[in-house]
C-alpha cells in the first residue's frame, strides 16, 4: 500500500497540473510539428522556386550564348567570304595590271625596235648621202688639184686635198 498510497497523494496534489502540463507538452510537440512541416514544406518550396529560377537563368544564359556564338560564327563566315572576294579581287587586278604591263612591255619594245629600225635606215640614208657628197666633193676636189697641179707642178697634191675638201664641204653646206 505504500507505494500505491503515495501515488495516490501524488495524483491529489499534482495530477491536475500533471495533466495540464502533459497537455500543454502534447499541444506543444503538435505545435512544433506542425511549424516543422510548415518549416519543411517553406523550405522544399522555395528551393524547388530556386531550383525553377536557376533552371530559367541557366536556359536563358545558354540560349543567349548560343545565339551569341550563332551571330559570331555568322560574322566569321561573312568576314571569312569577304576576305576570300578580296583576295580574288586583288588577285584579278593584278592579273590585269601583269597583262597590261606585258602588253606595254611588248608595245615599248616594238617602239624601240621600229625607231632604232628607222634611225639605222636613216643614218644608212645619211652615210650614203655623205658618202656620195663626199665622193661628188672630191672629184671636183680632184678634178681641181688636177687642174692646179697642171697649172703649178710644184705643189703636192697631198697638201691640197685637205684644205680644198673643207672649202668644197663649207660651199656645200652653206648651199643645201
Amino acid at each position: 500500500m505504500g507505494h500505491a498510497g503515495l501515488d495516490q497523494i501524488r495524483e491529489i496534489l499534482f495530477g491536475p497540473m500533471y495533466r495540464e502540463l502533459e497537455r500543454g507538452l502534447l499541444r506543444l510537440d503538435a505545435h512544433l510539428a506542425a511549424r516543422a512541416r510548415d518549416l519543411e514544406e517553406e523550405s522544399r518550396r522555395r528551393t524547388e522556386v530556386l531550383e525553377l529560377h536557376l533552371k530559367n537563368e541557366t536556359a536563358a544564359i545558354s540560349s543567349r550564348l548560343d545565339r551569341e556564338l550563332g551571330e559570331l560564327g555568322d560574322a566569321v563566315r561573312r568576314i571569312g567570304r569577304e576576305h576570300r572576294e578580296a583576295i580574288a579581287d586583288v588577285e584579278h587586278k593584278l592579273a590585269r595590271l601583269e597583262e597590261s604591263g606585258a602588253r606595254n612591255d611588248r608595245e615599248l619594245r616594238h617602239q624601240l625596235l621600229e625607231h632604232a629600225k628607222s634611225f639605222l635606215d636613216e643614218t644608212q640614208r645619211l652615210r650614203k648621202e655623205l658618202f656620195a657628197m663626199l665622193q661628188q666633193e672630191l672629184g671636183l676636189v680632184e678634178r681641181e688639184v688636177a687642174e692646179d697641179l697642171h697649172d703649178t707642178r710644184e705643189t703636192p697634191r697631198h697638201w691640197l686635198r685637205p684644205a680644198r675638201a673643207e672649202e668644197a664641204l663649207g660651199r656645200r653646206s652653206q648651199q643645201g
